[in-house]
């Protein structure tokens, strides 16, 4: 039987009424045995929430979105989970709608997050959030440890696709000529031996989210790592545009959502809960 963890980021020692409903919800409709809350180490051995187990990462990944973002592509974040097969991030402005058993359904995905829609465009654009989403243990560690870069015509039409415009376009210009300029300064400056896989990883954080990395340029270093289609990944969750979603989605609403008490999404999620 595969097992998963529910991650609660915590980067604080009170919530705020929503994101009090998000947890107690969550209590409710999982088993507490299962459920972590990911805590700085600043934070006191003693504090306690509701008896919820506690996994403690050093400060520094709990500073800001960037070094969350860097916490979420080391392999030390993994590896506290490989008793595990599976891991649900949870942020507390998320909201399970469904039981914790509709997971299952997921199981044959690596990552699966809340698909993102072009609205201008009218497309789905490549995106899978993360703030809501789960990942598969053993396929995220080897992706983090490959060191050769795969470049493939599947993984290159996405990139491609969400890249294309003008200012992304400018912007992953900018970050490739740095992942360019730290490798050939490491290896022939520096005499160190690095890959180009290495530096991408390393530098990802400082340019984009961590949910980028793992729609976009994860089968750039593990071809077979399975990203969920935007059709499957609708009936998972929702985070922006949810009453599109919603109509794209058959009227039918996904296992949770995240982004759920925004001021764009708060109107649609009050009928619901």
């Amino acid at each position: 039987m595969k097992k998963i963890a529910i991650i609660i980021p915590f980067h604080k020692e009170t919530l705020n009424d929503h994101e009090e409903k998000s947890l107690q919800c969550l209590l409710k409709k999982t088993d507490k045995e299962n459920i972590f809350l990911t805590l700085p180490k600043k934070f006191k051995e003693n504090f306690n929430y509701q008896n919820i187990k506690k996994i403690h990462f050093d400060d520094k990944y709990f500073k800001s979105q960037k070094t969350y973002n860097q916490l979420l592509l080391s392999i030390d974040f993994f590896l506290r989970f490989q008793s595990y097969n599976y891991i649900l991030i949870f942020q507390l402005d998320s909201f399970l709608i469904k039981g914790v058993n509709e997971l299952k359904n997921f199981y044959d995905e690596d990552y699966i997050g809340s698909p993102h829609y072009n609205v201008k465009k009218r497309r789905f654009n490549g995106v899978l959030n993360g703030g809501f989403s789960m990942r598969a243990v053993e396929a995220s560690t080897q992706v983090l440890k490959s060191e050769k870069i795969n470049i493939t015509f599947e993984a290159l039409i996405s990139l491609l696709r969400y890249f294309a415009g003008l200012n992304r376009l400018k912007s992953f210009i900018c970050f490739i000529f740095k992942i360019i300029t730290i490798y050939i300064s490491n290896r022939i400056f520096k005499n160190q031996k690095v890959t180009i896989g290495n530096v991408i990883i390393n530098e990802f954080p400082n340019h984009y989210n961590e949910d980028i990395f793992w729609s976009l340029f994860s089968k750039l270093f593990v071809p077979n790592f399975k990203v969920a289609h935007h059709q499957v990944a609708m009936k998972f969750g929702f985070d922006k545009d949810p009453e599109l979603l919603f109509n794209e989605n058959s009227n039918q609403l996904p296992v949770g959502c995240h982004n759920w008490w925004s001021k764009e999404n708060i109107d649609f999620w009050k009928k619901y809960f």
